[in-house]
């Protein structure tokens, strides 16, 4: 981070984080999860409804059970991701100045911790649970 000089020989001014890194910080495990459960809830209904994967062509469900556990690890690594980037964020600019910028900049950093955390946990729960019944829709 640079800094700027300010204007009457005050202590030099952090530059603020980018808007995207804020907002992937703050957003990115939201948008994850939302993907995840599209992208799931359309393979798995597929799936189990006779569409693609038919269980005729492959046998199993062991494609299907691959397309799951590999949506929910991308998912988690981008939540992981935005997890970071709101940390450093938040390092960076907790301070206790009265600098509202730098305020505001701590606030989204801190809630996207929050946020990415219980969407961490929220895109593991619904990456397991279709694992669990998958085997069963197919048995019909």
């Amino acid at each position: 981070m640079s800094t700027v000089d300010a204007p009457g020989g005050e202590a030099p001014r952090r530059s603020l984080p980018s808007a995207r890194s804020l907002l992937f910080g703050a957003l990115g495990g939201a948008a994850a999860w939302a993907l995840q459960l599209a992208i799931l809830s359309m393979t798995v209904e597929l799936g189990c409804m006779g569409g693609w994967p038919r269980e005729t062509e492959y046998g199993s469900t062991t494609m299907l059970r691959i397309v799951v556990v590999v949506v929910t690890i991308a998912a988690l690594l981008v939540t992981a991701a935005a997890w970071l980037t709101a940390l450093t964020r938040w390092r960076g600019f907790r301070t206790v100045d009265d600098d509202p910028a730098t305020d505001r900049t701590a606030f989204l950093a801190i809630s996207g911790l929050i946020a990415d955390g219980l969407f961490f946990l929220l895109i593991a729960l619904t990456g397991i649970a279709p694992l669990f019944f998958v085997g069963t829709c197919l048995r019909r």
